[in-house]
């Protein structure tokens, strides 16, 4: 072999000085076009370049590079009594870890070989020496943490790809390092260790519903904590924590479960546990937010999952707990603040409430509708019935959504600018639940208090500053800037080109509260527009709705300060009873 050749006349001087691993690393470089002569680190170097190549990985696998570098690594292990004084080792380390990772990278071979030859343990020997450091680096100098950091990735990227050669070499990889290793790495809250190792659980657990559940479970959920913290922390890296979140949620039935472990013991703290008033913890609004993240940035991708028909029992048990979820955040929410703060707001239940509304919304947003001509066309297909019945919208629709959506939206009262222009509450109207709707007439009695709701608004909280409350005299305060927006984007998405939505909202007496919400509203950006979009949908193909809303009539007119401004207010014409804009000096 030319490798032999050049051992055998390479000049005895350079290999003075040199272990036996090293002589054998010297050969390696040299029997593949190192010049010579040259120092070990630039050797070192040499094959980390050759390493990235197709060919030089295919023939360092076959002159046994791969071995004989885990053998070398094998002797580089740091000793515990002058850990801290070993920099150039660590450097050397991570060297040899950059040669084994991209041999490993594609070469069916290598791989096969990095298992079968005492590589996983040898990885964890150095990780074992390496995981202790990290919880002290406030007593280790900067510099110094920087290569331990380099270390620990180098390993994880190694693991990475020797992950991608099958199921026989991810089940050697999660049996050796989980839970407890990949514990240890999830601690570190690196965005560079977050990366790799997101990259590795999920290719370990993508096609093994059985790892998956370890990780959704009390084993797994302190890794699955480690990653939502250090994603919190330092922002989404990479897709990777996104895909596995997409797998969990919609692929497989397990998000409840992860939900449910991250309040378990082995993630709260001391702290938490001792402290059992929380209904929710700051990894489960973070999840929440990871979720509503891949549905807005990773539409493309989610669409084709929650069409899916293999998808669809997933889906529905997924959205009958986020709805439950939300009914229990909802109730959990307890002094709502005088100025209602944006997302995340830092309290949790807040939070997870703003996330499972703006799920919803995407959700019904993602799933396919009925084309027009379906929904005018008298017949209906066994694979129309079919569709419908396993629809995500129908799934929520029997957790009782537009119940709860009409429920939330009944208790804030009307907007603010449609409350300020309605005058006093009619006290002799009957308490019914919701504004009394006469066919014919729109009344400003419309805005009278509604049961479960404080007409006097000095009975909240009114802040720091003596501020005003955004708290209507018939409704509760928003517990977030654009609470009022969300609620009704839910509806506007569910009701579109779906018959039977729009009928619940017009059975629930929502028509009218929804026409109310079609107005600029300073604490909900974007409500008229989502108002008007969920009257349009609404009244699409549905002649009921249509009827009801066309039989109602204006009595009076509503002048706000914006139209005032221009010079002009808002008419009632006597005669086509239609409102009309006339100058203030007229």
């Amino acid at each position: 072999m030319p490798g032999v050749v050049l051992l055998r006349v390479m000049p005895h001087e350079m290999g003075s000085g040199m272990d036996a691993h090293e002589r054998i690393v010297m050969e390696l470089a040299y029997s593949n076009g190192a010049a010579q002569p040259s120092d070990f680190n630039s050797l070192l170097e040499f094959l980390v370049s050759y390493s990235r190549l197709e060919d030089g990985r295919k023939k360092l696998g076959e002159l046994g590079a791969l071995s004989s570098l885990l053998n070398y690594l094998s002797s580089l292990s740091p000793s515990d009594h002058n850990i801290y004084e070993q920099k150039n080792k660590y450097n050397l380390i991570c060297t040899v870890l950059k040669i084994l990772r991209n041999l490993c990278a594609g070469e069916i071979s290598n791989q096969n070989t990095f298992i079968h030859c005492r590589g996983l343990e040898i990885t964890v020997s150095l990780v074992n020496a390496l995981l202790p450091l990290t919880l002290g680096f406030t007593q280790i100098e900067a510099n110094f943490s920087a290569y331990i950091m380099d270390v620990c990735r180098m390993i994880l990227q190694l693991l990475g790809n020797v992950s991608l050669a099958g199921d026989e070499h991810q089940s050697a990889i999660w049996q050796t390092f989980f839970p407890g290793i990949f514990s240890g790495f999830a601690r570190i809250q690196n965005p560079r260790i977050h990366e790799p190792l997101c990259m590795i659980i999920y290719t370990c657990c993508k096609d093994n519903r059985g790892r998956l559940k370890e990780l959704c479970g009390n084993s797994g959920s302190p890794i699955f904590a480690g990653l939502l913290r250090t994603s919190q922390t330092n922002g989404i890296e990479g897709d990777w924590l996104e895909l596995l979140v997409i797998k969990i949620c919609f692929v497989e039935p397990y998000f409840a479960h992860l939900f449910s472990s991250l309040r378990s013991r082995e993630v709260l703290s001391v702290d938490q546990v001792r402290d059992n008033g929380d209904t929710f913890t700051p990894e489960q609004e973070y999840l929440l937010l990871v979720v509503a993240t891949c549905l807005t940035q990773q539409m493309e991708d989610v669409s084709p999952l929650v069409n899916s028909r293999d998808c669809k029992p997933v889906l529905r048990e997924f959205v009958a707990f986020l709805v439950e979820l939300l009914r229990k955040a909802e109730r959990s929410i307890g002094t709502r603040s005088a100025t209602p703060p944006t997302l995340p707001t830092g309290f949790p239940a807040i939070d997870i409430l703003g996330y499972s509304l703006n799920i919803l919304r995407d959700l019904c947003a993602c799933e396919d509708s009925p084309s027009i001509d379906m929904l005018e066309s008298s017949e209906t297909t066994i694979q129309t019935q079919e569709t419908r019945s396993s629809s995500v919208v129908v799934s929520l629709i029997s957790s009782d959504l537009v119940q709860l959506m009409i429920h939330l939206l009944r208790e804030l009262g009307p907007p603010e600018s449609v409350q300020s222009n309605l005058g006093s509450p009619n006290p002799n109207q009957a308490d019914t639940g919701q504004p009394e709707v006469k066919p014919g007439s729109i009344s400003k009695d419309n805005g009278d208090a509604l049961p479960g709701t404080h007409s006097d608004p000095s009975l909240f909280d009114n802040g720091i500053g003596g501020e005003t409350p955004y708290v209507h005299q018939t409704g509760k305060m928003c517990p977030y800037k654009g609470y009022r927006r969300d609620i009704v984007s839910v509806l506007a998405n569910a009701t579109f080109r779906r018959q039977h939505v729009q009928d619940q909202v017009r059975e629930g007496g929502g028509l009218f509260l929804l026409l109310q919400q079609c107005v600029v509203d300073d604490y909900n950006p974007f409500l008229r527009e989502w108002g008007l979009w969920a009257i349009r949908n609404l009244l699409e193909g549905n002649r009921e709705n249509q009827r009801e809303v066309a039989e109602l009539e204006l009595q009076n007119s509503v002048n706000t300060p914006a139209i005032a401004q221009m010079g002009l207010r808002v008419e009632i014409d006597q005669n086509t009873r239609r409102p009309k804009l006339v100058n203030i000096a007229s």
